[in-house]
């Protein structure tokens, strides 16, 4: 396949409307919680210089363009063709139904996103990703492809590596779009997956690939690194499931018609790699620094997938969810109306990650009246609670089992926020997910992950194990069936009585006492005076744009340095072009990361500390250029250096959601339970799984290794919200218009994830 400098991409590019909607899906890896990076991006032309930087140095990225004639039908002449030595697309005046940017996750330990869009529904799509792993994909048209048939094309990938046929595929007149899968690792990398070997992951990620075709490809290749396709098949993936080619399980895909054919494909070791992975360990960002403005040709393939969409947009991170969030746009519900809606399904999906017995940050656009809103449903210690209350406990008593549970602000938060920004019924946003818990749902590759990762935990718990075992009595797997019948009737209850049944009506009784039955604290009275906290946003420019984002205790003040740090660099395609410019940019990336992380020691709940000026501070211009001065580009320094006050408090888990609606309104919501299944304890009786956010505050004791005091700023006090990493972003541009919508889940890193992102899509 040719250098992606020599396609022009900016011909595809152009192809998209002024106003299409482009959706990115990334997963990071964490090694706890959900995994998912998803925002939403709106393409305009004024902007269009901006793709140029992207376009003229996309290595390894994938660009797919689906349109809307049907199948053999012949272009009218009206019909523009765009050729090169790879690819011919036919331009028509139907509507433009995707374009697909790749870049990447993760150095060596990536992502697979999954795609689902229903054909039958014009206009409005849903996106979303599962599983983690080296892997991505390629697909071209057969060089037969004429001007008399253009053709679907689906994830042109530039690999820059040899492709040879492992069988001669037989000649056809008629188009067709190839679909490859390319694994390409290095031998030595280490551990890939939590808990697992390099050997290990091999055998699962080359497992997962030949169950999509069968292993013809890799037997007549021993010993090499397989390239693998769907063999003779035709996949209408609108409609119908195949086998997620890297897991092995079930997983919905994307509008396309592929005819496979079997290729190899040739390793490549990369010189940078090992360079950053040492670099993106030591900071703990769990996303390869190095993609903001794309690589070199010699650079890492690396999977993100994004779409264009006409009217409106969902990204949650299960598929099933997006598709749920999808249908209530089609009804006509509002952006708010969808996120909801999404988030109350991804509680089932990724159960071990969010849910109703958690809390989160929303941040809302409302576009008739161009005002952004921010809402705190996060959750609050207890009344009972007290600042050395875990002085005289067990090690694990903030994480596991009742002690760990805060209060609750899940439902109240999706309540407040439907009763100001909602347009359908309160019960039509429980109906889909009320559905799906009780019909049963498949297992994905994170839920099944958790599941094994809590293995002992779970069998030791009878309300766990009513869950998550199967009717042989084993741990679910991937691709088995949960069930969630309990939390059906609980959400059936919340869908009639509104979130006063679960603060201070029918539910909160059976609440408090299934949370006092595993040793908890949290009361009636807690229940009945929790509130969400409605705040003025954060506020800065990235490029003309207004940035909006959450207060502490959400991490927008810190994303907001990154950003102003960053940005003072220049970055260009050009700080990647040879191994020194792109360390250097790494190293830049990474400093400002130390000092941006170094502030957010002192940041806690506004309602209990005193943080105006700090966070003053960190949304200054002139604070991120003394910052940025003092990062030296030869060196890094000790701890001391950053100016940390105080240690942080390692969150993580957590799920996001984003949306833009077809009224040019937008949610970006940060939901979580905290760890794998929260607090580990499930109500007997109303099915909710609750979190241990309390281990996310800070507590007294020894200095860590570094000589750092834990932070007085984030120590518990009754009623206070613990300091987060999570970070919704929307940004609108002068016209009023959402440009940009991000999230990002994976715990403390969420908020260097969403930086960068937002970096990359300026």
């Amino acid at each position: 396949m040719q250098d992606d400098e020599d396609i022009d991409y900016r011909n595809l590019l152009a192809a998209s409307s002024e106003e299409d909607l482009v959706l990115f899906e990334k997963d990071l890896w964490t090694g706890g919680g959900s995994s998912s990076l998803a925002h939403v991006k709106r393409k305009r032309p004024e902007i269009e210089n901006r793709f140029d930087n992207w376009s003229d140095k996309l290595v390894s990225n994938v660009i797919s363009l689906f349109h809307g004639r049907k199948e053999k039908q012949h272009p009218p002449e009206s019909e523009t063709v765009v050729e090169n030595d790879e690819i011919k697309v036919c331009y028509s005046d139907q509507p433009l139904k995707s374009l697909i940017l790749n870049a990447a996750a993760s150095p060596l330990i990536g992502s697979q996103d999954v795609e689902t869009q229903d054909k039958k529904q014009d206009g409005i799509w849903s996106n979303a990703q599962a599983g983690i792993g080296r892997f991505w994909f390629s697909a071209k048209p057969k060089s037969k492809t004429n001007n008399d048939d253009c053709v679907r094309l689906t994830s042109l990938v530039s690999i820059d590596s040899d492709t040879a046929d492992c069988s001669d595929h037989d000649a056809s007149a008629e188009s067709e779009v190839v679909l490859h899968s390319c694994i390409d690792q290095s031998p030595n990398f280490g551990e890939s997956w939590p808990g697992q070997s390099a050997d290990e992951n091999k055998r699962d990620i080359d497992k997962g690939c030949n169950s999509l075709v069968g292993n013809e490809c890799a037997e007549n290749m021993p010993g090499k690194y397989n390239y693998t396709a769907m063999d003779n098949s035709q996949v209408d993936i609108g409609e119908s499931e195949e086998l997620d080619p890297l897991f092995g399980g079930n997983r919905k895909s994307s509008d396309v018609y592929y005819k496979g054919r079997q290729r190899t494909c040739r390793k490549r070791l990369l010189a940078s790699m090992l360079i950053i992975l040492i670099l993106g360990v030591a900071i703990g960002c769990g996303i390869a620094v190095g993609l903001i403005y794309g690589r070199d040709s010699e650079s890492e393939p690396s999977p993100r997938t994004g779409y264009v969409y006409r009217e409106a947009a969902v990204a949650a991170d299960a598929a099933r969810c997006s598709e749920v969030g999808r249908d209530i746009l089609l009804n006509r519900g509002s952006a708010m109306d969808a996120a909801i809606a999404g988030l109350l399904c991804v509680g089932l999906f990724n159960a071990h990650s969010a849910g109703i017995g958690g809390g989160s940050f929303i941040m809302y656009y409302d576009r008739e009246t161009e005002t952004p809103s921010f809402l705190n449903s996060r959750e609050v210690a207890p009344l009972l609670a007290s600042t050395d209350m875990y002085t005289n406990e067990s090690l694990d008593a903030s994480t596991v089992g009742g002690l760990a549970i805060a209060v609750p602000g899940e439902v109240m938060g999706y309540w407040e926020a439907h009763q100001s920004f909602g347009k359908l019924p309160w019960a039509d946003l429980f109906e889909p997910s009320i559905e799906i818990a009780e019909q049963g749902f498949t297992v994905g590759p994170a839920l099944a992950n958790a599941i094994d990762s809590q293995s002992d935990r779970i069998m030791d718990d009878p309300n766990l194990r009513e869950i998550m075992l199967d009717e042989n009595g084993v741990l679910l797997k991937e691709g088995g069936t949960m069930y969630r019948r309990k939390l059906a009737q609980t959400m059936r209850t919340l869908a009639a009585e509104g979130a006063a049944a679960f603060y201070n009506g029918s539910m909160a009784a059976t609440i408090v006492a299934e949370i006092a039955e595993s040793g908890g604290i949290v009361s009636v009275d807690d229940l009945a005076q929790y509130r969400v906290a409605v705040k003025a946003p954060i506020s800065i420019e990235i490029n003309d744009y207004k940035t909006y984002t959450g207060p502490p205790p959400c991490s927008g003040a810190v994303y907001s340095l990154i950003i102003n740090i960053l940005e003072g660099y220049g970055f260009s395609p050009e700080s990647l072009q040879s191994i020194g410019d792109e360390t250097l940019t790494y190293h830049r990336i990474i400093e400002a990361f130390k000092f941006a992380y170094a502030k957010r020691s002192a940041l806690g709940d506004a309602d209990f500390v005193d943080v105006e000026e700090l966070v003053a501070n960190l949304t200054s211009q002139d604070y991120a250029d003394g910052l940025r001065a003092q990062i030296t580009d030869d060196r890094t320094h000790d701890t001391e250096y950053y100016g940390p006050s105080f240690t942080i408090v390692e969150d993580s888990g957590t799920s996001h959601i984003s949306v833009v609606d077809q009224f040019g309104n937008a949610a970006s919501i940060t939901s979580t339970i905290n760890t794998y299944f929260g607090s580990k304890v499930r109500g007997n009786t109303t099915g909710i799984i609750y979190n241990n956010e309390m281990d996310d505050f800070s507590k007294p004791g020894a200095p860590n290794a570094y000589g750092v005091p834990p932070s007085p700023a984030n120590f518990i006090l009754p009623g206070k919200r613990p300091q987060s990493s999570m970070t919704p972003v929307i940004m609108v541009d002068d016209d009023g218009d959402v440009q940009f919508v991000v999230g990002a889940s994976g715990g403390t890193r969420i908020t260097t994830a969403t930086s960068l992102i937002t970096m990359e899509s300026r």
